[in-house]
């Protein structure tokens, strides 16, 4: 209901889509990031993925990604690598400079969409980029859609991810799974950085008297 949801409401509430059209975000490792990319996957798009670590590459093109980079190449590489394709939908999850780099790398009347601020910077957008080459940023809070949402949309929306769940299109990467018994150990690992995943609690014999 938080990711999947978000990265599915990234997808379609910002640019219209089509097949074959590129999608290019930050913290691509992330939980939105491995959604977004499983979706463009099966929504017949083409993905290009920001990440930090050089090891979570060959795990996000496994899951579909069509192109993964530690860092944004130039504006002439990248339309080499994407056959010369305009890149019109932008999704930041860091802010400060990474928000900017994918604002640069945009085509003109490219939409970049702010949902998160893992670097605790703002996005400064030059004029030029609003003036010259018709930037238009927007936020996202996957909450207040919710909250203005219809019960019916939000109906449809959680069945659609769930079939694709079922379906497995989308999969939920998982770092470690902990008893319930172990549920301090499973914080303190949920809070640390460089996970390849969530941390999941199980019901454990031992606490499984006390579920209804």
């Amino acid at each position: 209901s938080v990711n999947p949801a978000t990265a599915w409401r990234l997808l379609h509430d910002f640019v219209t889509l089509e097949r074959g059209d590129w999608v290019l975000q930050d913290a691509g490792s992330s939980a939105v990031g491995h959604a977004v990319i499983q979706l463009c996957r099966h929504l017949g798009l083409r993905s290009l993925s920001l990440v930090r670590r050089e090891e979570v590459i060959e795990e996000l093109r496994g899951e579909g990604a069509d192109l993964v980079v530690t860092a944004l190449p130039s504006r002439e590489e990248l339309a080499r690598l994407t056959d010369g394709a305009p890149l019109r939908l932008g999704l930041d999850a860091v802010g400060g400079a990474s928000g900017l780099a994918l604002g640069k790398a945009l085509a003109p009347g490219g939409t970049l969409v702010c949902y998160g601020a893992m670097s605790r910077r703002p996005v400064e957008v030059p004029a030029s980029l609003l003036i010259f080459r018709d930037l238009r940023v927007r936020g996202f809070w996957m909450t207040a859609w919710y909250e203005r949402a219809s019960r019916g949309e939000i109906v449809a929306l959680l069945e659609e991810l769930g079939a694709l769940t079922r379906a497995g299109v989308l999969r939920l990467a998982v770092d470690r799974r902990y008893p319930l018994s172990a549920v301090q150990a499973a914080l303190a690992h949920a809070q640390q950085g460089g996970r390849r995943g969530q941390v999941l609690l199980t019901l454990d014999p031992a606490g499984a008297g006390n579920v209804k």
